[in-house]
């Protein structure tokens, strides 16, 4: 992966966890600071909802995490030749995403793993994270794709 691609897959990753973010505390109504809380609780346990300062590295987390998946996404797709298909890079990545996301939450005892969780969870993955990723990274140039 070029350097240019991996930057680009980094704010792609930024955009796509704020988009993310937006969903959940306006459509979902989660609250700040509960909802970086509850990413720290995955790493950190219970003990993340005992103080909103914990909130700080639920955020951090969050953006590290969804960096890590875009620039994963930039990967896969640059080496199967796909990038410019965006359509399906957003559809597949987004369910990938869901589904092992489901999948920490129920690793880590937060939350269990369901059929009704992963469809759930569809909708923010694919079309607030996968979407704005998968198209950022669709225009790159084609320099950077090399």
């Amino acid at each position: 992966m070029s350097s240019t691609l991996f930057k680009r897959a980094v704010v792609a990753g930024i955009i796509g966890g704020v988009l993310i973010d937006a969903f959940l505390i306006v459509v979902a109504h989660q609250k700040i600071p509960g909802l970086w809380q509850f990413v720290a609780s995955t790493l950190i346990g219970p003990v993340a909802f005992t103080a909103p300062s914990y909130a700080i590295l639920g955020l951090l987390m969050h953006f590290v995490i969804s960096i890590v998946w875009a620039v994963l996404y930039a990967y896969v797709y640059q080496a199967m030749h796909q990038l410019s298909n965006w359509i399906l890079g957003t559809i597949a990545w987004g369910i990938v995403v869901d589904v092992v996301m489901q999948g920490v939450l129920a690793a880590r005892g937060v939350a269990p793993f369901t059929l009704g969780g992963v469809i759930a969870g569809l909708v923010p993955h694919v079309i607030f994270f996968a979407l704005p990723v998968a198209y950022y990274l669709s225009r790159t140039p084609a320099s950077a794709r090399r």
